[in-house]
């Protein structure tokens, strides 16, 4: 994956994998624009917020970043070198496979998330009925 100066960056659209380092914003720590493998142009940030960091991936459309709020995929990390990690991981990702990997990876990790949470109802719900059960089983020996 080809590392490209912003003097080069500004010269034309760079070739598909091509990550370009920026310069962070305030409150950002790390801060890449990539394009992706299968011909996105993403921004990749790393910011700092009340809670610890948060790394992300939004598109850049005509030279701008847009929809801000439908970002490609944020993950919220406690530290700060873990949040580099994962920038970093992030940012090799769409250089290597591109959005759609990385959606895939997001909606997999939601299905799990929301799996997880339907277990852990279930196991609510049913505790109270198999103790009555189990009781009512024991009083009739």
């Amino acid at each position: 994956m080809p590392q490209i100066s912003g003097h080069q960056a500004s010269a034309g659209r760079p070739p598909r994998g091509a990550i370009v380092p920026c310069a962070p914003c305030r409150g950002e720590i790390k801060r890449h624009r990539v394009i992706s493998a299968d011909g996105h142009d993403l921004m990749v940030t790393t910011v700092t917020t009340s809670s610890g960091f948060m790394t992300g991936a939004y598109p850049i459309q005509y030279g701008y970043q847009v929809m801000i709020c439908q970002p490609i995929c944020e993950q919220r990390l406690p530290d700060e070198a873990a949040a580099s990690e994962e920038h970093d991981a992030l940012v090799r990702a769409l250089a290597d496979a591109g959005v759609s990997v990385v959606r895939a990876r997001r909606k997999l990790a939601a299905r799990s998330r929301a799996e997880r949470a339907d277990a852990a109802r279930e196991i609510t719900v049913d505790r109270p009925r198999r103790v009555r059960v189990a009781t009512a089983v024991a009083a009739a020996l």
